[in-house]
């Protein structure tokens, strides 16, 4: 039999210790594990994209029914809001005679389309712009794309979603 020093027991309970802990803080932030989630209500304007959770966090772009979200980091409540970090993607045309997306390097774009009443550009479901609007993009936002298919990025936005609030209301599931 293998004798069991006190730095054995230590390392043991150290290690129970620290499994129950991220266990608990895991829980805490209500993680909504790594299935996608679709967006069920987001009113007129979509669901608000934003860099971080909360309100008070810049608006990157909006969501729109029906889109598919794949979480991609953790999920915290702030201010009685349940928020998940997540990635929507789609099709984003990058331009015409104008351009609406400038590609900036390493797999980044940057959203530069900008006319009055008009600063973004649409996210859809396929190469047409008849296809299923997704999210709309702010101009000065970025997404990530190493695909360019006939003038349409195969591109991924992330940021920070509402999910449900603490009374029950419910924006994603």
């Amino acid at each position: 039999m293998k004798n069991i020093t006190a730095g054995t027991v230590f390392k043991l309970a150290f290690g129970i210790a620290l499994f129950f802990g991220a266990t608990t803080a895991h829980a805490q932030h209500g993680n909504c594990g790594h299935h996608p989630l679709r967006v069920v209500y987001c009113g007129h304007d979509g669901l608000s994209l934003r860099c971080g959770p909360g309100t008070h966090n810049h608006r990157l772009g909006t969501v729109h029914q029906g889109a598919t979200l794949y979480p991609t980091g953790e999920s915290l409540w702030s201010c009685g809001v349940l928020w998940q970090k997540v990635a929507v993607r789609g099709y984003m045309k990058i331009g015409g005679c104008s351009k609406y997306l400038t590609h900036r390097g390493n797999g980044f774009w940057e959203v530069t389309w900008y006319r009055p009443g008009d600063n973004f550009v649409s996210m859809r479901s396929a190469t047409s712009s008849r296809s299923c609007l997704l999210a709309k993009i702010h101009t000065g936002s970025f997404v990530r794309s190493h695909y360019d298919r006939h003038g349409y990025l195969e591109a991924e936005a992330e940021g920070w979603v509402a999910v449900r609030t603490a009374s029950g209301k419910v924006y994603v599931r």
